[in-house]
């Protein structure tokens, strides 16, 4: 299992191109195989366009795995128009996943 917030993530494939160790890549192969994953809080990192697309390659690995027993369970708070178009469509795929639309106030916000 491995869980990793957007912006951990991101962070993760930034320093693999700065550092030149390892390619964003071989991160993104690593994260796309991995049997279970928990990615939190999807949205909340990705400001650029390469990081929009690099979060909307993980989805489409995932959903492309989720038949061979991948598994995957996200947390967000992008609805609609906030997604691309190819995201919505992976994350709404009933063959292979369910969204669970939690109506509740953010926990963080009381206090």
């Amino acid at each position: 299992i491995m869980y990793r917030t957007e912006e951990r993530l991101l962070d993760e494939l930034h320093q693999a191109m700065r550092r030149g160790e390892e390619s964003p890549a071989q991160v993104m192969e690593e994260v796309g195989t991995v049997p279970w994953l928990v990615l939190d809080d999807l949205g909340a990192g990705a400001t650029s366009e390469w990081d929009k697309a690099h979060m909307d390659q993980l989805i489409n690995l995932r959903w492309e795995g989720a038949t061979a027993g991948k598994r995957t369970l996200i947390t967000t708070n992008l609805v609609g128009p906030a997604m691309t178009p190819r995201m919505a469509s992976r994350l709404a795929d009933i063959h292979v996943g369910k969204a669970i639309v939690v109506q509740a106030l953010d926990y963080r916000r009381s206090g």
